[in-house]
């Protein structure tokens, strides 16, 4: 992916860029970065341009929870984060001014010499082989997470079973005291009846 002079990017897919640190982009250039699905940008570092506007817009579930977006502290570089509170997509996320002393320098928007073009694509491949390293750990954290998740909605099935048991042994108890109520009082009618009718007799 070429950062030099991006003006927009999507990045679609559940956990595409999950944990990834992203490169820092062009100061000059507009940036504008949608993260659209499921967990997209989850736990991600967003890097802002220094001199000009950024936008972020998170709007899948949980899309960019954990996020950290690094602003300018430029008064003229507009910084707008847009998130769905309906899908909890930018929960626990961060924002930090980018500390302009220490700043890296970014990558170079063009340039006609072949060491500037040699230490571009340099640059490119570092950044490309990191987010590899960094997707096969995304993919374990990721099916860990499932597997959580799948352990928690085997626990919620059992406890609502287990109420539903409890409810049902609730009410077998309740007929079944209602029954014995019913048969002694019965027991005892038929017993003051046969009384009378021997007394009766002996008379």
């Amino acid at each position: 992916m070429n950062w030099d002079s991006i003006g927009s990017l999507s990045a679609s897919g559940y956990s595409a860029v999950e944990y990834v640190t992203f490169p820092r982009p062009d100061p000059n250039t507009p940036l504008n970065i949608t993260c659209p699905d499921s967990y997209t940008c989850y736990h991600a570092k967003i890097y802002c341009p220094l001199n000009a506007d950024c936008r972020v817009n998170c709007v899948g579930y949980h899309a960019c929870v954990g996020a950290t977006f690094y602003f300018s502290p430029s008064p003229t570089a507009r910084f707008d984060l847009h998130c769905d509170d309906s899908q909890d997509a930018c929960g626990e996320s961060q924002k930090r001014a980018i500390n302009t002393t220490t700043t890296q320098t970014p990558i170079s928007t063009s340039s006609t010499s072949s060491t500037t073009s040699t230490s571009t694509q340099s640059s490119t491949s570092t950044a490309s082989t990191s987010a590899l390293s960094t997707g096969f750990q995304t993919t374990a954290v990721s099916s860990e997470s499932s597997n959580m998740a799948k352990v928690e909605k085997q626990i919620q099935i059992l406890s609502v079973a287990v109420i539903v048991l409890s409810i049902l042994m609730f009410c077998v108890l309740l007929i079944g005291l209602g029954y014995c109520m019913t048969n002694g009082r019965m027991k005892k009618r038929t017993k003051g009846a046969y009384v009378e009718f021997s007394k009766d007799e002996s008379a």
